[in-house]
């Protein structure tokens, strides 16, 4: 958690033992699951006096976040107490672990069995460092993270972290919550001592499934390699002479040996337990050639022919989208319907 205005500090009072714990500049984080709290704060009619010592007391459950916010300042021997209003905008997150994903959503739009492909991805993953945080309130709000050299996708940046996906939509935008998240990861990597973290995302427009470039920019990252479909790696060191990540060969330049549609796909995002199995029927039912590749194991992934390994559609040999399609994308892609005629098109 972030100190609000005129450098105050703040402790968090942990509600279980009632002692306090110990202060952070940017956020509390525990390996439990439990829920932590945003760190933005507005003024209001009362004041902070900043010549004074300050406490500000949260109160904490491993289940709900409550907060009880307290202004306490020593002048001249006298202890003063006033309760502050202007903690007024806030967040709370729950972390996924393999204890309670079962219990949880996992924030997709995907849900129910549509869900179960992605939390069993997960569940193999928490071993290998796999973090998860979503909002409590349900909705499109989470960031899910991994020692980069455990990343399904052909890079190579041993000491970072990867951020597998960064996804706030819908009502949770505007609110300040994309940036909540970034800084639990970049307090996270600094305390495991990494060298900072990276990212998949796009040169020009953003892309679907691909972080926003723009807003990378603005939080410090750049531009740590580039693959031939302009799809970058962007990474934010926490030491301006720490070696950047870049990409494997094979993902610099993505293509195949193999004629006719070829889809290399994972479990990692719960679009593609649903929408692969119809673009396969839509497939067989217009006579379009298409081989599917199920990568299931992280060798594979970090050695797979595209910059990125959740989808990866390719025609002839060449890569054409990272997006997933539904079965009516996909025959518009292809073209020709039941004539089996492949249009000409461009990179998506």
């Amino acid at each position: 958690m972030c100190a609000p205005a005129h450098g105050l500090s703040l402790r968090l009072r942990d509600s279980s033992t009632c002692g306090a714990v110990p202060e952070r500049s940017e956020g509390m984080s525990r390996a439990d699951g439990e829920v932590r709290i945003a760190r933005r704060w507005r003024r209001s009619e009362t004041k902070p006096t900043p010549e004074a010592p300050e406490i500000y007391s949260v109160l904490r459950c491993p289940a709900v976040l409550f907060l009880t916010i307290r202004h306490c300042s020593a002048k001249n021997g006298v202890l003063r107490k006033n309760n502050f209003s202007f903690w007024t905008d806030f967040m709370e997150y729950i972390r996924i672990t393999k204890e309670n994903i079962d219990l949880e959503h996992i924030c997709c739009a995907m849900s129910g069995k549509q869900s179960l492909a992605k939390k069993e991805w997960m569940k193999n993953r928490f071993e290998d460092g796999l973090v998860f945080y979503r909002s409590k309130e349900r909705g499109k709000c989470f960031i899910e993270y991994i020692p980069a050299e455990n990343a399904w996708i052909p890079i190579e940046a041993g000491g970072y972290i990867y951020i597998n996906c960064l996804w706030i939509a819908g009502a949770m935008k505007g609110h300040g919550y994309s940036d909540d998240l970034i800084s639990e990861c970049i307090r996270d990597a600094k305390e495991t001592e990494k060298k900072g973290i990276c990212i998949l995302s796009s040169e020009g427009r953003k892309k679907e499934f691909l972080s926003d470039s723009k807003y990378l920019e603005h939080k410090g990252f750049a531009v740590a390699d580039t693959s031939e479909p302009e799809i970058t790696l962007m990474y934010l060191p926490f030491d301006k002479n720490a070696e950047p990540p870049r990409f494997k060969e094979c993902a610099r330049h993505p293509k195949t040996d193999e004629n006719g549609f070829v889809l290399y796909y994972t479990d990692q995002c719960p679009f593609t337990y649903y929408w692969v199995p119809k673009v396969q029927e839509a497939a067989k039912e217009n006579n379009i050639p298409l081989k599917v590749i199920h990568i299931t194991d992280k060798s594979s992934a970090r050695n797979a022919p595209s910059p990125v390994t959740t989808y990866a559609l390719f025609h002839n040999g060449k890569f054409i989208t990272h997006a997933i399609q539904s079965d009516k994308k996909f025959l518009k892609l292809a073209g020709g319907g039941e004539t089996g005629k492949i249009k000409s098109f461009p990179v998506v």
